[in-house]
């Protein structure tokens, strides 16, 4: 107890330095044996300049406690942004690109419309293009099922399959 007391004590001006019998001896003056009368003086000294002490204490106590107390409203505003922001990341996962851009990517760099590109069109350039965006759709969104991405392509799921197999190399 006394080892933390000694530790909070550092730094703030000890009150007993201020005892009449050490302001007389600091003077020079006769130090007045226990149980003698101090002059009224001194002790009117001694007294205010405690006084003036605790005040100065308080004052920064005061202060101290606005200090922590706008403190904890700052890291309590920092904590509850921190768990908006993790949920938002855990609800919605990293941004995923639109299969929508895949495709007009997929027929600007083709040189063909995207009507083309959805249409029944068959020939081999129509075709490439329109196997190309459905390996990159299917590569860039994984959450979408056969079906879902053959309904984007206005296709059967089949199709779907038989585009991402003949890209991988396997059946034609």
């Amino acid at each position: 107890m006394t080892v933390a007391v000694r530790k909070l004590d550092r730094g703030l001006p000890r009150i007993d330095v201020l005892s009449p019998a050490l302001i007389a001896k600091q003077r020079g003056e006769p130090i007045p044996a226990p149980g003698q009368r101090v002059a009224p003086e001194t002790v009117e000294r001694s007294l205010k300049a405690a006084r003036r002490l605790l005040d100065e204490a308080r004052r920064d106590r005061e202060e101290a406690a606005s200090v922590l107390a706008e403190a904890r409203t700052h890291a309590a505003t920092i904590v509850a942004e921190a768990v908006v922001t993790a949920r938002a990341k855990i609800d919605v996962g990293p941004a995923l690109p639109s299969v929508a851009e895949i495709i007009k990517a997929t027929a600007m760099r083709h040189r063909i419309t995207v009507g083309a590109l959805l249409g029944r069109g068959r020939t081999r350039p129509v075709v490439a293009a329109r196997h190309e965006a459905i390996t990159l759709a299917h590569a860039a969104r994984p959450d979408f099922s056969m079906p879902a991405l053959g309904r984007i392509f206005r296709r059967d799921h089949t199709a779907i399959l038989h585009a991402l197999r003949k890209a991988k190399g396997g059946r034609p």
